[in-house]
């Protein structure tokens, strides 16, 4: 375990994962923008009484399209850092190619995302559809 928490690599194989990691910030911020784009278009409620008085710090006055993309960023961008770091410090010391693994890892966990995301919107259609009001 302390292998893992605290590995003995070179700065080389730290930089690798650094760059991972942050590449796996970009594809989630990227994620959470599309995401949050869709959510505004099926219920722009959930943000207009939630979300931009919970990131009004971050309004800069843009039309509303561009301020849900700035939130999607901003909620999902650490998700990634996060998942890219441990994806990286498994690929560095482990394939030859960590990149190419660490990238279609993320995609793995980006496709499994929308398909349960998708999954819970026909769920909760199919659910919800015989409750009156």
């Amino acid at each position: 375990m302390r292998n893992f928490l605290y590995p003995s690599v070179g700065w080389q194989a730290i930089r690798k994962a650094m760059s991972l990691a942050l590449t796996g910030m970009i594809i989630a911020g990227i994620f959470g923008i599309l995401h949050d784009q869709i959510t505004y278009t099926i219920s722009p409620e959930y943000f207009t009484r939630m979300k931009f008085d919970q990131f009004r710090s971050a309004d800069f006055g843009f039309p509303p399209r561009v301020f849900v993309a700035e939130i999607g960023f901003l909620a999902t961008w650490w998700v990634g850092l996060i998942a890219g770091w441990f994806l990286a410090r498994v690929a560095v010391k482990k394939f030859d190619q960590p990149w190419k693994c660490v990238i279609l890892a993320m995609v793995f966990i980006m496709l499994m995302a929308a398909g349960f995301g998708i999954s819970g919107y026909y769920w909760g259609e199919l659910f919800t559809e015989s409750i009156p009001g």
